[in-house]
């Protein structure tokens, strides 16, 4: 099986290959392996295997010590875990003055020009990203149902644009960033 080294989106987390995390509450994965409390590994990639319904994820310990764990959906399996992933475990932060500092001038000035979205980021990078992405989506669906063009499309895609952009900074921020 191939692992995939690629963002594996969970709901209200991704994952970054190359990026540590830490367990902020203990879980237990498909194995029965308990994942306790400050456990810290990178995530290097995962598998989604035909015949399991669920993720394989691959993670390293330090110490050139790598395992990989299972996450599976349905009936007995982690799909609470999964769908919560993000109250057990907890990338490092990224500052939103961080990212807006690496973006263009303009760009930057945009996002902290609106005092809504800067508001309910709270300061938080992952947190705005997240934002971006949902107003992307409501403009990109807002239409005029007598099948005119979207006069919103523009506002989507420079939306997607600036939160596609806001993605790779946070990436680049946290590789490396975090020891194990």
């Amino acid at each position: 099986m191939d692992i995939r080294n690629e963002i594996l989106p969970l709901e209200r987390l991704r994952l970054r290959p190359g990026v540590g995390y830490t367990v902020i509450a203990p879980f237990v994965d498909d194995d029965t392996v308990r994942h306790e409390l400050n456990e810290r590994w990178i995530f290097l990639g995962f598998e989604s295997p035909k015949m399991y319904p669920g993720y394989v994820i691959h993670v390293d310990l330090g110490w050139m010590s790598r395992r990989s764990f299972r996450l599976r959906w349905g009936s007995g399996g982690q799909a609470d875990t999964m769908n919560a992933f993000h109250e057990y475990v907890r990338p490092p932060t990224v500052a939103v003055d961080a990212v807006l500092a690496a973006l263009p001038h303009e760009d930057s000035e945009k996002l902290r020009g609106n005092t809504d979205l800067m508001d309910r980021s709270k300061g938080d990078a992952d947190l705005l990203l997240n934002e971006l992405r949902r107003w992307a989506g409501n403009a990109g669906i807002a239409s005029d149902r007598s099948g005119m063009p979207n006069p919103y499309e523009p506002v989507a895609h420079e939306l997607s644009r600036l939160a596609s952009r806001i993605d790779q900074e946070i990436s680049a921020i946290t590789q490396g960033r975090f020891e194990v």
